[in-house]
C-alpha cells in the first residue's frame, strides 16, 4: 500500500514538471558534472541505446542536460546537467522527501514501526546474504531455471 501511494505521489510530481521517470533517473545518474557517456548511462540504467538517445535529446531540448566532448577522448560525448537541470533535480528531490514524509505519516503506527525496524536492521557482514544468517531458520525458495529455446518462424530469425 505504501509503495503504491509513494509511486502515485512521485508520478504526480514528475507529471507536474512534464518529466518522465526515466528522465528523472537520468538527472540523478549523471551527477553534478559530465562524467558518463550515453553508452555508460544505458548500462547503468538498463535502457536501450536508441531509447537513451531519444531521452537525452528530449532533456537536451528542454535545457536540462548537455552533451560535452570528453577531453580525454574526443570521439566520446559525456552527458552533464545544465544549471536548470540541477535546479529541477534538487527541487524534485525535496518534493519527493516531502511526499515520502506525508505518505509514511499516513500509515498506521504499527506499519511505520515495522518498516522502520526492517530498514534499520544491520546488513550482513563479509558479503553474507540474509539466507546465510545462522539465526535464520527459513531459507528463501530457489527460483527454477527455465531454458529458453530460440525458435525460427517461417525461416526468419525473431
Amino acid at each position: 500500500q505504501l509503495d503504491d501511494m509513494l509511486r502515485d505521489a512521485v508520478d504526480d510530481l514528475l507529471d507536474e514538471r512534464s518529466l518522465s521517470l526515466r528522465g528523472y533517473w537520468l538527472l540523478e545518474s549523471i551527477g553534478a558534472a559530465p562524467a558518463h557517456s550515453q553508452r555508460e548511462l544505458c548500462d547503468l540504467l538498463g535502457v536501450d541505446r536508441s531509447d537513451m538517445v531519444r531521452l537525452v535529446d528530449v532533456l537536451e531540448d528542454a535545457g536540462l542536460v548537455e552533451r560535452v566532448r570528453d577531453t580525454e577522448d574526443r570521439r566520446r560525448q559525456l552527458i552533464g546537467p545544465t544549471p536548470a537541470g540541477v535546479r529541477l533535480r534538487d527541487a524534485i528531490r525535496a518534493d519527493i522527501a516531502t511526499a515520502e514524509a506525508r505518505v509514511f505519516a499516513s500509515a498506521p503506527a504499527p506499519m511505520r514501526e515495522a518498516l522502520s525496524s526492517v530498514l534499520s536492521a544491520n546488513p550482513p557482514e563479509d558479503g553474507q546474504s540474509l539466507d546465510d544468517d545462522p539465526g535464520r531458520t527459513e531459507k528463501a525458495p530457489k527460483k527454477s531455471k527455465k531454458k529458453r529455446k530460440n525458435k525460427k518462424k517461417g525461416g526468419k530469425r525473431q
